[in-house]
């Protein structure tokens, strides 16, 4: 699934009209039912798969859409040249990129006589820099925190060499780093705990003393059942003047569902056959 399917679904696809039977069998298998004349039908939140096609005779870099198996458009050739190498990276390391869909169909009476189906897909697309993460996910055994609102890193401009690498220059990228806790002992013996933040093991800043413990006891949940907390990060600016932001659900607002198992993401690195 990639990153950012959960938002606004305003990527059109183009070309249903030459795809009509397949959307109809789509709306049928999903619905239980089969179109009928004038009576409209919304699926208003599906899956759907993007394929790369590169035998397309008339567009190499061409981008399929795939929903309950059968193809129902193309993204528009400005939009496939967009995100052809990305979805192309995903592809390479064995997996099917994946997001969601609004499927929209009707049937009408044509003014000759013949019925014919109109239907409408639209996509939420991440930008394509955005639908997977710079850094791969760790090697050790961790969970990986929902996304939540975003929580300010601070220090990162004594983390820079750390950074830099993962900054996309003019932009924001998004990496997977780990939340670790550290303690601190004052001058006067008071131990203070609080968060540091890692890329790939190593610190690009900490939270501060207020916003720390929103996610201290989901990193001592975890410690205790012999994992680390993952957490989506959101980097802007040069690898001269970085900002990190936490991008992670806080230890209220998970779910019981997430405590069940471990949250993995896949590794884009192509996979060895």
């Amino acid at each position: 699934m990639l990153l950012g399917s959960d938002k606004y679904k305003s990527t059109e696809v183009e070309g249903e009209f030459a795809r009509t039977s397949e959307i109809a069998a789509v709306v049928k298998s999903i619905t239980g039912r089969a179109l009928r004349v004038d009576q409209e039908v919304e699926i208003p939140d599906v899956s759907a798969s993007l394929r790369t096609e590169p035998q397309n005779r008339y567009h190499r870099r061409a981008i399929m859409v795939v929903i309950d198996g059968s193809h129902v458009g193309y993204l528009a050739r400005d939009d496939a040249d967009r995100y052809h190498s990305a979805i192309s990276k995903v592809e390479a390391a064995g997996y099917i990129p994946t997001t969601r869909a609004r499927l929209w169909a009707v049937e009408r009476r044509g003014w000759d006589g013949p019925t014919k189906v109109h239907a409408r897909v639209s996509l939420a697309l991440n930008e394509p820099h955005l639908l997977y993460p710079v850094n791969e996910p760790p090697t050790i055994s961790y969970s990986l925190l929902p996304w939540g609102n975003a929580v300010q890193v601070t220090g990162e401009e004594n983390h820079l060499e750390a950074i830099a690498p993962h900054v996309n220059p003019g932009s924001e990228s998004i990496a997977i780093g780990t939340l670790h806790r550290v303690e601190t002992t004052s001058t006067r013996g008071v131990v203070k705990q609080t968060v540091e933040v890692r890329v790939d093991g190593r610190s690009v800043g900490s939270l501060t003393a207020t916003t720390s413990p929103h996610y201290l006891p989901t990193i001592q949940h975890l410690e205790r059942e012999g994992h680390i907390a993952a957490a989506w990060l959101k980097i802007k600016g040069s690898p001269t003047a970085a900002q990190v932001t936490v991008q992670a659900a806080r230890a209220p607002e998970l779910s019981p569902e997430w405590f069940l198992a471990p949250t993995h993401v896949q590794a884009l690195s192509t996979r060895t056959q």
